[in-house]
């Protein structure tokens, strides 16, 4: 009796230990690396070693772009060969649009190129600083994961079957739990490694006959006055 009683003070002890420091997110460092493949383009000082303390960031750069064109089914299949030359794949595509990946360091040659297969009538480039979350994320996996180990050692002191589906119970919520804080990592890792372009193609209005006339009678009067 006195070692059931011991061994339920043990997990109670483990549970409130692993809340504590789950609470603290200065328990615990991530002394994995990590680079950030948009440094140079951007400028911003990451590459090297992963530090909590925020002396550097991770950033994901993401962007959109619409492009007016003649032809904007030939654009929208020259975007999604663009996005295999630059190391990347087709996310999505529907009628005048297409969105793709790249490999984040080779952003700005890709949106350069997209430019130049039409008329650029908007741009834009945005990036979220995922630093905090990514270090929360991985304070939050090792100290998972050390529970495990905790209750790995605690299943081979179970000396009754209640006590072992306690401890099995407990196993089987971590497992879950670590699986799902990897996929959020990897997923954080991906959407660094590559940036999103969404692109926008218009049909390039084409003027009629009269409107011609009008067209090239405006510049010849404009000309009259202005002279560039």
């Amino acid at each position: 009796m006195i070692k059931r009683v011991s061994f339920f003070i043990l997990v109670a002890t483990i549970a409130v230990l692993l809340g504590s420091c789950a609470s603290s997110k200065h328990s615990s460092t991530y002394g994995g690396s990590y680079s950030n493949p948009t440094s140079a383009m951007f400028g911003d000082a990451t590459g090297g070693s992963f530090v909590p303390d925020n002396a550097q960031r991770i950033m994901i750069y993401n962007a959109n772009l619409t492009i007016v064109s003649r032809k904007p089914d030939t654009v929208l299949v020259k975007a999604e060969a663009l996005a295999k030359k630059y190391g990347g794949y087709v996310l999505n595509k529907g009628t005048g649009m297409v969105t793709i990946r790249v490999k984040a360091d080779q952003l700005e040659l890709a949106m350069r190129e997209l430019e130049s297969f039409g008329k650029l009538k908007s741009k834009y480039l945005y990036a979220e600083d995922i630093t905090e979350a990514f270090q929360d994320l991985n304070i939050r996996l090792e100290n998972a994961e050390k529970a495990r180990n905790r209750y790995l050692e605690l299943l081979k002191l179970a000396a009754t079957v209640e006590e072992t589906l306690k401890v099995e119970k407990e196993l089987e919520r971590l497992n879950t739990e670590i699986d799902l804080l990897k996929g959020k990592l990897n997923r954080y890792s991906h959407l660094v490694d590559f940036s999103t372009i969404d692109v926008y193609v218009k049909q390039r209005k084409q003027p009629g006959p009269l409107g011609y006339i009008i067209k090239y009678l405006y510049k010849g009067v404009k000309f009259l006055f202005v002279i560039n």
